[in-house]
């Protein structure tokens, strides 16, 4: 009974959460219209003569919107590049999104929806709404390592291992790391946190044998543990198997702090609830439906066997995830 009351409350959540997020679309009308955007800037990318925007608008044709839809334009500009989180004025043609249906291919709609963009279009140029804003402590510091490391020619994947940065990826080398099964490795997740997590937990206990420290017990290591993660999320930028990730970290620090010894199972969904109370969109990110089947076919791999040897993990890992993979990969 409470399983079946959950799921409907999860339906419940989900129907409202979709409906808010796309109502704005009805605003658009008919194909092609143009309209009067006002937003602030999630991501550029530079192509050709212009570039690919993401914007979180806040005003369609001077209306306020709420909640804030995220969409992606590419815009024909010969300018300077737009700076994160500068606010900009477009005039752009939207369209709600779509994607070709072809089951070979790439699925572009549901990219999006994973991503959190509802709309996209595109636009000539750009009037900044003010100056740019100040870079961010994560935009300098990704500036500072870039600068650091750009003389070196495995550069674009020590960024996109380090910090997530994977613009400079080339197809190439993005098609040789599929070729070699390690892609994964460069989507920051779990293996990430958990090394960062480990780092601040070795440096909490050398800290606890400080004298004036030891009166901090375990709260010192964990406290470390969970700020060093939570440093290095947000040098990733949050993303999806991160915040999962972070989220199950937490959760399980909290329950030793609370002296609660919670199952797997228990973290397990409770990161879930969380992160999808956050973010429905994350129902559509094929990271989501990875990186949660993977941790529950460890959490399998417990009941199967006490101490499962690397092989017979591997092989539960590999027949587990390969029915995933193939539908959603092909």
């Amino acid at each position: 009974c409470g399983a079946a009351v959950g799921a409907l409350a999860a339906l419940i959540w989900l129907l409202l959460f979709f409906n808010l997020q796309l109502a704005w679309l009805q605003q658009l009308g008919a194909p092609g219209a143009k309209h009067t955007i006002d937003g602030d800037v999630m991501a550029w990318q530079p192509q050709g003569q212009g570039g690919m925007l993401q914007l979180r608008v806040g005003q369609l044709d001077q209306r306020p919107l709420w909640p804030r839809p995220l969409v992606r334009l590419f815009v024909t500009s010969a300018g300077e590049s737009p700076t994160l989180g500068q606010r900009l004025r477009l005039t752009a043609k939207l369209k709600p999104i779509h994607g070709l249906g072809n089951p070979s291919g790439f699925n572009s709609e549901r990219w999006l929806l994973g991503n959190g963009v509802t709309a996209t279009g595109s636009a000539r140029g750009w009037l900044a709404l003010g100056p740019p804003p100040p870079p961010g402590w994560r935009e300098r510091w990704v500036s500072l390592a870039r600068e650091q490391v750009q003389s070196l020619p495995q550069s674009p994947l020590l960024m996109a291992l380090v910090f997530g940065e994977q613009q400079a990826v080339s197809k190439e080398q993005w098609q040789q790391l599929r070729d070699g099964g390690i892609i994964h490795l460069i989507a920051i997740s779990g293996l990430h946190i958990g090394l960062a997590a480990w780092l601040g937990h070795l440096a909490g206990r050398l800290l606890s044998l400080v004298p004036g420290c030891r009166r901090f017990g375990n709260y010192l290591p964990d406290g470390s543990a969970l700020g060093v993660a939570l440093l290095y999320s947000a040098l990733a930028g949050f993303a999806l198997p991160t915040q999962r990730a972070l989220l199950m970290l937490a959760i399980w620090l909290l329950g030793r702090w609370w002296r609660r010894r919670w199952s797997l199972w228990q973290i397990w969904w409770a990161s879930l609830v969380v992160l999808l109370l956050h973010d429905g969109w994350a129902l559509f990110s094929a990271g989501f439906w990875l990186s949660y089947l993977a941790v529950a076919l460890l959490g399998i791999s417990g009941l199967l066997w006490q101490r499962a040897s690397l092989w017979r993990l591997q092989l539960l890992m590999t027949v587990g995830l390969l029915p995933l993979q193939l539908s959603l990969f092909a």
